[in-house]
């Protein structure tokens, strides 16, 4: 399950990339250091990215470079070292939706989104940094300056409610804001090969040097 899903250029509609559990992806620095999780490759369109959890993964947890109306909803993007969502080049098309997804992170100087973000439609998402303020999270503005820009006029800055995020247990309780703003918890543990599969299980299971 830690591994990087990186979406082709081109054209794919109805694809789904669901059910994906994606930790520590970590560019080397000077070396291509830019990493993510979910990268939606140039030109990528007309694609969901769903109920994935991406975490650990350094420079953030999705990257959409260029591309049409692609969708981003209800992940978990958790403990990115600069900006949850990336954007490379805006366009005069809706590029992707950005909805009802959890945002979770520790470093205070990490922002949601980076600075080519805007104009995406975002909505109902919940942003939380653990260990710092919501002052400066949306390209250096706070939730009130984010939504006079059209987005997440559902959306909150607050706490998601894990059982135990700083030990990765990303379980929702039932008090969570995620939860009356539609999102829909999925077990990320079942990420990887069928259990249904009993020869592809056994293959995944050996290991090699």
């Amino acid at each position: 399950a830690m591994a990087y899903v990186d979406v082709t250029p081109g054209t794919y509609p109805g694809m789904q990339v669901t059910g994906n559990w994606i930790s520590d992806v970590n560019g080397y620095l000077y070396f291509g250091a830019p990493a993510w999780g979910l990268y939606a490759d140039e030109g990528t369109s007309y694609v969901s990215f769903t109920s994935n959890l991406v975490e650990r993964c350094r420079m953030g947890a999705m990257h959409h470079h260029y591309g049409k109306e692609n969708v981003c909803a209800n992940n978990i993007f958790a403990t990115f070292e600069k900006s949850g969502f990336w954007r490379g080049g805006a366009e005069n098309h809706v590029s992707q939706y950005v909805r009802g997804n959890i945002f979770w992170w520790t470093n205070p100087k990490a922002e949601a989104y980076n600075t080519q973000s805007e104009g995406i439609p975002a909505d109902d998402n919940v942003y939380w940094c653990a260990d710092g303020s919501a002052d400066r999270i949306f390209n250096g503005r706070d939730l009130a300056g984010w939504r006079k820009s059209g987005n997440d006029g559902n959306g909150v800055v607050a706490d998601p409610q894990f059982y135990d995020a700083k030990r990765g247990d990303w379980r929702l309780k039932a008090t969570s804001p995620a939860l009356v703003r539609g999102f829909r918890p999925f077990d990320w543990t079942e990420a990887g090969v069928l259990k249904s599969d009993k020869a592809w299980r056994t293959k995944a299971a050996v290991r090699t040097a």
